[in-house]
């Protein structure tokens, strides 16, 4: 073999090797992100029952337990390998996240929402769309869509609040980054589960016979037809390539 051929096959090689890490890179970011959005939500869940909040409604402080659990947080997210988040932990950026955590904490009836959409947005990158068909040169997504059906049954429904007790399935160190729609669609659906729950303990009425809890089950189906139909765009994909 002479040095041309040899040039090629190690480039070759090195090319092969690249593509084949890049793959990998991007099935880790889905795995990871994915446990990142589990994390976001107990955080969401966990800041919303402890928080204290001190002055006038426009310089709003978390209290020393909060800040705790924000620092803690931002730790486990790191760990994880969430880019962007040693930023948040320098003392400049972190003083400037507390102010809209606290912002949104401040607003009791939708704080676990607010705060798991701020730091959703803040440290994810958008998911991208689910199409309505597969996409040229489609490969299955290693995920399993089936498993997160439980989250699409109606409030009301016998075992509805199952949605809220039934952990998110993990995904698959393979899955494919659009699988996370799936887990965002499913914690959004049991925070907002919580919500009804919760106004449903504090009127002690069912949450249709107000105004505001019948907006909250409204927000909570919304979210559930958007969970179904990415199921079903899921499922059939995986039928297209069978």
């Amino acid at each position: 073999m002479n040095r041309g051929s040899v040039s090629i096959c190690l480039a070759l090689t090195f090319l092969l090797a690249s593509l084949s890490a890049s793959a990998q890179a991007t099935a880790q970011r889905a795995d990871q992100r994915a446990e990142a959005l589990k994390i976001i939500s107990r955080f969401a869940k966990e800041l919303c029952h402890i928080v204290e909040t001190g002055g006038s409604s426009s310089q709003v402080e978390l209290s020393g337990k909060a800040k705790a659990e924000l620092s803690k947080v931002l730790g486990q997210l790191s760990n994880v390998g969430i880019e962007g988040v040693a930023k948040y932990q320098a003392a400049e950026y972190k003083g400037l996240l507390q102010k809209d955590l606290a912002k949104a904490v401040s607003d009791e009836l939708n704080c676990k929402m607010l705060v798991y959409e701020d730091l959703s947005k803040r440290f994810l990158p958008a998911t991208p769309p689910i199409e309505a068909s597969a996409p040229d040169g489609y490969q299955p997504l290693l995920c399993h869509p089936n498993d997160f059906e439980i989250f699409t049954r109606p409030y009301g429904s016998l075992g509805w609040d199952m949605t809220v007790r039934k952990p998110v399935p993990q995904l698959s160190p393979q899955a494919d980054v659009k699988c996370l729609v799936l887990v965002d669609w499913a914690e959004r659906i049991r925070l907002r589960g919580e919500q009804i729950l919760e106004q449903e303990k504090r009127t002690g009425v069912a949450a249709r016979e107000t105004a505001y809890g019948a907006g909250l089950v409204d927000d909570f189906e919304e979210e559930q037809r958007s969970l179904a139909q990415t199921i079903g765009r899921l499922k059939k994909y995986d039928t297209q390539v069978e």
